[in-house]
């Protein structure tokens, strides 16, 4: 006779059984994309900053204090602006915003954010970016420039505006992040101008760019401004690029 197999029960809870994937390219190693120079730069140099938010956290430095810390670096790159020492204030910068970025990632891995920490933060923010252009008016006093302190003493004030603007709408809305050349843009552009002692240059960029995204941020919500960033149409897009190559034009003819 024939035999007849053995019939095995199956628990009702119990799970089917997994259906192969029989798709076009399944089983077979995905190509990873490659790292985009930025990517790398950034990788780079996340690991010394990596080191010291540890040692920060290990040694339990209030962030508070790393916010006050960088303040007052960036006091001494205004000093070192002051007396024409360009590339040591570029260094001080660089020190500087070090502290400026870890200080929040400290208070992150403490859990010790505070509405007063957020408070401190900002507020001394704005007194290193006063600093900085404060001693470029001093240094282009001493060198008898009247036409480069007028143009630092304009890109003090639409540099405050612009934080203002962005202050005051954000207690109408919920969110005021337009526009390209706010504070981490600025200081970029001033270790550019630093390093290559091209800073008559730079203010020109920063003044035009402050005063256009300014008058991007007064516009009445919810209107669209013409310089929201990252560029949403073509305008946006020249806008920028028009305000750059000014810039670029000013620093090599100075």
């Amino acid at each position: 006779s024939r035999l007849v197999p053995e019939l095995t029960t199956i628990p009702a809870d119990a799970e089917p059984p997994a259906v192969p994937d029989r798709s076009v390219g399944a089983g077979r190693p995905q190509p990873t994309r490659p790292m985009t120079f930025t990517g790398i730069i950034g990788t780079v140099c996340m690991f010394p900053l990596r080191a010291i938010i540890a040692a920060c956290v290990a040694l339990r430095i209030h962030p508070n204090t790393l916010t006050l810390v960088g303040v007052i670096l960036n006091v001494g790159a205004a000093w070192a602006l002051g007396l024409h020492r360009f590339v040591l204030a570029g260094v001080v910068m660089i020190c500087a915003n070090i502290f400026d970025f870890i200080d929040g990632k400290v208070a992150h891995r403490l859990q010790m954010q505070s509405p007063f920490g957020a408070f401190w933060d900002s507020t001394l923010d704005r007194f290193s970016d006063l600093a900085l252009l404060v001693g470029l008016i001093f240094l282009y006093t001493r060198l008898d420039r009247s036409d480069y302190v007028m143009v630092a003493s304009l890109a003090l004030v639409f540099s405050i505006m612009t934080s203002y603007a962005r202050a005051r709408a954000e207690s109408l809305i919920a969110k005021c992040k337009v526009g390209f050349m706010e504070r981490p843009e600025r200081i970029v552009l001033f270790m550019i101008g630093a390093f290559t002692n091209r800073m008559a240059g730079i203010l020109w960029v920063i003044l035009v760019l402050s005063v256009l995204i300014w008058m991007s941020k007064s516009e009445p919500h919810p209107v669209r401004p013409l310089l929201a960033y990252p560029p949403h149409n073509s305008e946006t897009v020249m806008v920028h690029i028009a305000g750059l190559v000014v810039g670029v034009v000013l620093m090599l003819t100075q």
